[in-house]
């Protein structure tokens, strides 16, 4: 699912409180902060800045003594835990807005069906950076070699 089917789906399936109104513009913005959170999630992983699976987790650690407690609501929790660091888990305190507390994201359910759409988007960006950095990695060994040779008498 690209990124902005991923992010109308989301639109859709967000569902506020009982107190919240949330306009098209409200899902819009909520969508597109969500998506970027995850985009980031899964580049710091990919980067070795965040510990591998460490969005995947969200999907695990479900409570069975609270049954109202979903994956979104660990995806909450993840998302406080970056804007303040957790060092049980080993998660740094990310600085700038994107992690700042929301109270709209944070009063917001999302399903679980769309958390799992948004952990394989996490998958893929982290497949395709870890490709990537081994790509550009395999370049610099190239020009490397290439360089070393120019010395060979």
């Amino acid at each position: 699912m690209t990124g902005d089917r991923l992010a109308r789906a989301l639109e859709l399936a967000m569902r506020p409180t009982a107190e919240q109104q949330l306009t098209g513009a409200d899902r819009a913005r909520i969508a597109g902060v969500v998506l970027a959170r995850v985009t980031a999630i899964a580049e710091a992983q990919a980067s070795g800045q965040l510990p591998k699976r460490t969005l995947a987790l969200a999907h695990v650690c479900i409570d069975p003594y609270e049954p109202d407690r979903t994956v979104w609501h660990n995806y909450c929790d993840l998302f406080r835990a970056l804007e303040s660091g957790y060092a049980a888990l080993n998660i740094p305190r990310f600085t700038g807005k994107l992690f700042a507390g929301d109270r709209a994201i944070a009063e917001v359910w999302i399903p679980d069906w769309i958390c799992n759409k948004l952990r394989a988007h996490a998958e893929a960006i982290e497949r395709s950076a870890i490709g990537q950095n081994a790509i550009d990695q395999n370049a610099i060994e190239r020009k490397a070699i290439a360089g070393c040779e120019g010395f060979r008498t």
